[in-house]
């Protein structure tokens, strides 16, 4: 178990400058509509993570629904996270699409590490009209350097998917 108190000083630094480019990305997304976190983590892993590693960040969580797929979804299939991720996802959107007009355009960006997610996105959203999925992946195991990069180009990215019309699968690389 870390807390901030048990990394080096170049670390709580580098933890601190990502808590910054994580709330650059995450009220940039904000900016164009509603954001949900769906993770395949247990509930509060989201919450705990932040509060453990980037504390700063912790408030703007409380703006923000965060979802577990593995809690809410894993008793359907437990060898599948995919599934999880789908069953979420389709749950979520008909949530947030529920109350609107149906002849409206739907943009659904996914931001995610895996290519499950990124095949849940497109499983879901091929079934609701109007719709337009878009998925954003980004490295799978980064490493810290490589995360603040990516939230670099996050911010560009973002609002040229926001307003495309159309599907997007966009791959963000790094180099180590």
């Amino acid at each position: 178990e870390h807390d901030l108190f048990d990394f080096n000083g170049h670390q709580q630094a580098q933890l601190q400058e990502l808590a910054r480019c994580c709330e650059r990305t995450l009220l940039e997304a904000m900016s164009f509509g509603r954001v949900i976190i769906v993770t395949n983590g247990a509930k509060g892993w989201v919450e705990l993570s932040c509060s453990k590693f980037m504390p700063g960040l912790y408030p703007l969580l409380e703006h923000l629904d965060i979802i577990s797929a593995r809690s809410g979804y894993e008793h359907f299939s437990p060898e599948d996270p995919s599934e999880w991720k789908r069953l979420a996802f389709a749950d979520v959107l008909d949530a947030a699409f529920a109350s609107c007009d149906p002849d409206r355009k739907r943009h659904v960006i996914s931001v995610g590490d895996s290519l499950y997610e990124q095949k849940a996105l497109f499983a879901v959203t091929q079934h609701l009209a109007n719709s337009y999925g878009k998925s954003l992946k980004l490295l799978e195991q980064p490493q810290i350097e490589q995360l603040l990069e990516e939230h670099q180009l996050l911010s560009g990215y973002l609002q040229h998917a926001a307003v495309f019309d159309g599907i997007l699968d966009l791959e963000i690389s790094v180099p180590l």
